[in-house]
């Protein structure tokens, strides 16, 4: 006959003292079922046995565990869950200064302040004694100051804490009187004020960096238009000619003043004062003052006045032969009228 699922000989079941071991195997069979999450079928035979069964005492049950229940999570197979993006931590901080157009002074709640370097991009100089002033420099720093000077702001780290000059890294994020909230980094970059600079390992936003870059540099915005390149030195203006001053000329070499001997001085003798020489003035007379061609004129002068000389009082005498020229006029003056023979002196 067939019982609980089990074909049993007809002679074991019509003895009694077989009872126990049919229950038995009932129980068997239940557990057996329940591991297999199946649910059991109770035949008419089954409960006909449990019935009598339970006439002739309890029945032993055994515990069956529970079973842990899949979960229908949406997971590929061979694959693990993603992980949860978690948005990077920020701090509050307040800008006291914009020292150039990548650097500025930040105060944090505490009180105490500090100086940070903002990520990823670099701006022309101003401010580095190593170098002079670049080009689009002083701009930079005036769209920094405009963007975060005095404003409140959140910075965000990447991995790196300080720079070499022990300045703080950090993104910086400011919001705007309009409510909005700006990348400050990113506006930099993306109006031509600042070139994207990679520095590993801070490089979460370098892609945004470098796809900003590439826009600005298109449209030749900022130092890309005015520069020619991120770093490119202003002119220097040649310093003036120095003019020396006008030197007066020297003044001639005076004669050194005598050395001291000791002694007195010697005076000079001096001559007496010379008395400006006058005119000499004469008296003549002549013999005849009619005379004629070829007439001998005796001419007889005294001196007046020799002007000092000493021979006032002198006679002077000489015969003119007037309109003539014989030989008594050699060596002596000639004129018109003739000529004079020699001076002669009484």
């Amino acid at each position: 006959m067939r019982w609980g699922g089990m074909i049993v000989p007809h002679s074991a079941a019509a003895r009694p003292r077989d009872h126990r071991h049919a229950r038995l195997a009932i129980v068997l069979l239940a557990f057996l079922l329940s591991a297999c999450g199946a649910a059991p079928t109770t035949t008419s035979a089954a409960r006909s046995a449990a019935s009598t069964a339970t006439a002739s005492g309890p029945v032993p049950t055994a515990t069956v565990a529970p079973t842990a229940t899949p979960s229908r999570a949406s997971v590929a197979p061979g694959s693990a869950a993603p992980p949860t993006a978690v948005p990077p931590a920020r701090e509050a901080a307040t800008v006291v200064r914009v020292i150039d157009g990548d650097t500025i002074a930040v105060r944090f709640a505490d009180g105490h302040t500090d100086t940070v370097r903002y990520i990823g991009i670099d701006t022309p100089e101003t401010k580095d004694p190593r170098t002079t002033v670049e080009c689009f420099g002083e701009a930079a720093s005036a769209k920094n100051g405009e963007l975060v000077a005095g404003r409140a702001v959140a910075l965000e780290k990447d991995t790196s804490e300080r720079d070499r000059y022990d300045r703080l890294l950090r993104y910086v994020w400011v919001t705007g009187g309009d409510g909005a909230e700006r990348f400050a980094n990113a506006e930099l970059v993306q109006w031509g004020f600042a070139a994207a600079s990679s520095y590993p390992p801070d490089v979460r936003h370098q892609e945004t960096f470098r796809s900003l870059q590439q826009a600005a540099q298109a449209q030749r915005l900022g130092l890309w238009g005015a520069c020619r390149s991120a770093h490119d030195p202003l002119p220097v203006a040649a310093p003036p000619t120095a003019v020396p001053p006008a030197v007066a000329p020297a003044p001639p070499p005076t004669a050194p003043a005598p050395i001291p001997t000791g002694k007195p001085p010697v005076a000079q003798p001096t001559a007496p004062p010379v008395a400006p020489a006058s005119a000499a003035q004469l008296v003549a007379t002549v013999s005849n003052a009619s005379p004629t061609k070829n007439t001998r004129v005796t001419v007889t002068a005294t001196l007046t006045d020799d002007g000092g000389r000493g021979l006032a009082g002198a006679t002077m005498r000489t015969v003119w032969h007037y309109k003539t020229t014989t030989s008594a006029c050699a060596g002596g003056p000639s004129g018109a009228d003739g000529c004079a023979g020699r001076l002669l002196y009484p």
